[in-house]
């Protein structure tokens, strides 16, 4: 991916399992240390960029912290997430998943 791919509007962070409600305290905190230390710091910078986000909650409330700026994208589907991908000519992703441990 190249830099200008971020500043033409053709890259966009797909942020994947951002949440809070796992039933496992000890997962719950790991990964609330990696959104602390990686997911919100990500999300800060591109954010300030102007590079589109869209969140994928897989099922799970998404974590306050990590609630969607307005005019980011939250999608349930496989078909929703397709129909962005397509209306917005969008050739470059970078995944952030939560941390599989």
């Amino acid at each position: 991916m190249a830099a200008t791919d971020l500043s033409t509007g053709v890259a966009a962070l797909v942020v994947v399992s951002a949440a809070d409600d796992w039933p496992n305290a000890g997962f719950a905190a790991r990964v609330a240390e990696h959104m602390h230390y990686t997911l919100l710091p990500l999300l800060s910078a591109a954010r300030a960029a102007g590079v589109r986000v869209i969140h994928i909650p897989n099922g799970h409330r998404i974590a306050g912290a990590a609630q969607p700026a307005a005019a980011e994208f939250v999608v349930h589907t496989a078909s929703e997430f397709e129909r962005i991908r397509t209306e917005y000519s969008l050739k470059e992703l970078v995944y952030l998943l939560r941390p599989i441990f």
